[in-house]
């Protein structure tokens, strides 16, 4: 009878064992699945952060470009601007110097 008892007992320590053998990996699969989901999610964020950031790229190059426009766009308004006002001084200069002749 105790040798029955034993072998019943060495079966249910078995049974327990595997069973809890089971458990575990079954959270471990679990835990797998949710770190595999998790990284899956990670990589689509980042797809969507290299997307956004090359638009960002594509809106500072616009910007870039613009600014660019602007400067050159200034340096000849300036130019021209500097060049006008040199031919008017020396209009004026010329004419100053016909008046202080004739004055004197």
């Amino acid at each position: 009878i105790t040798d029955l008892k034993a072998a019943a007992l060495r079966q249910r320590l078995q049974q327990d064992e595997k069973h809890e053998l089971s458990v575990k990996m079954s959270e471990m699969m679990k835990m797998a699945a949710d770190r595999n989901e998790e990284s899956n999610g990670l990589k689509a964020r980042v797809a969507t952060l290299e997307e956004e950031l090359e638009s960002c790229k594509s809106q500072l190059g616009e910007r870039h470009h613009a600014i660019d426009a602007l400067i050159e766009e200034f340096d000849f308004f300036r130019s021209s601007t500097l060049a006008e006002a040199q031919d008017q001084l020396d209009e004026m200069s010329a004419v100053v110097e016909l008046q202080q002749k004739q004055l004197g």
